[in-house]
C-alpha cells in the first residue's frame, strides 16, 4: 500500500504545470486562512479515517477539497510559480488517493494518505511562529510512524527510521523553545524520555503506544507553550 502511494505521488510530477499569480496582500491573509483550516481539517480527517468514521470523514474530504479550488481560484491566471503549482499537485493527488482507498475501505491507506497531504499542507503553510509550525510537523511525523507500524512494520522499517529520526530533530527545536520557561521541565523531561525509547523500539506494538504518547504529549504543549499563547 504504502510504495503504491509514494509511487502515485512520484508520477504526478510528471503532470503539466499549473499557472499561479503573485498574490495580493488580501489574498496572502485569505490562502493563509485556508491554508491554516485545511492543516486544521487534514488532522481531523486522519483521526475520522482511523475511526472508520464515514460521515464525518466524508465531510472532511469535501471541506479539504472546498479549500483546494478556492486556493487554484486565487492563483488562477497569473504568472507561474512551478513550487506553488507542485504543492497544488500534491495536495489533489493525494486527494485522489484518499478517495481510491475509501472506495476499496482501505482505512489504514487513506489515513496513511491524508496523513501525508497534511504533511504536504504544512510545508506550504505559513504559521504564526516557529513553534507552532515544529508541533505540527511533530504531531504529522508521530501520526506517520504510528500508520506504518499499523501498515506493515516489517515493510516499512526504513521509512519508519528515517520519521523516528525527522522527529528526533524536531523535537531539539521545540525542547530549546519549551525549555525557556522552568514550569515546563516536566514536559521537556518525559519528551526527551519518548523519543529515547521510541528511537530504540524496534517492537510495532511498543512503537504504537510511544507515538500514542508522543501525540499526547504534542497536545500538552500546544496548550502550555508561551510561544503559541502571544
Amino acid at each position: 500500500m504504502i510504495r503504491r502511494i509514494f509511487y502515485a505521488a512520484v508520477l504526478c510530477l510528471s503532470l503539466p504545470m499549473l499557472s499561479y499569480a503573485a498574490p495580493d496582500s488580501q489574498s496572502n491573509l485569505d490562502i493563509t486562512r485556508i491554508n491554516l483550516d485545511m492543516e486544521r481539517q487534514s488532522a481531523e480527517l486522519v483521526s475520522s479515517l482511523l475511526e472508520k468514521d464515514q460521515v464525518k470523514s466524508d465531510h472532511l474530504y469535501k471541506l479539504i477539497s472546498s479549500n483546494l479550488k478556492k486556493l487554484q481560484k486565487i492563483h488562477a491566471h497569473a504568472d507561474f510559480n512551478e513550487r506553488r503549482a507542485r504543492e497544488m499537485i500534491m495536495v489533489d493527488s493525494w486527494m485522489r488517493l484518499i478517495s481510491l482507498d475509501l472506495k476499496h475501505g482501505a482505512w489504514i491507506g487513506a489515513a496513511i494518505a491524508a496523513n501525508q497531504m497534511r504533511g504536504e499542507i504544512i510545508r506550504f503553510t505559513s504559521f504564526s511562529n516557529r513553534t507552532v509550525r515544529d508541533l505540527a510537523w511533530m504531531e504529522y511525523l508521530s501520526r506517520d510512524v504510528m500508520l506504518l507500524s499499523m501498515e506493515n512494520p516489517t515493510d516499512n522499517l526504513d521509512l519508519i527510521g528515517f520519521r523516528k529520526e525527522a522527529l528526533s530533530q524536531v523535537w531539539q527545536h521545540v525542547r530549546v523553545d519549551m525549555i525557556k520557561d522552568f514550569r515546563n521541565k516536566p514536559l521537556v523531561e518525559r519528551g526527551d524520555q519518548l523519543m529515547l525509547k521510541m528511537g530504540n523500539a524496534s517492537n510495532a506494538l511498543l512503537l504504537l503506544e510511544f507515538t500514542k504518547g508522543e501525540l499526547a504529549l504534542v497536545d500538552e504543549l500546544k496548550k502550555v507553550s508561551p510561544v503559541i499563547k502571544q
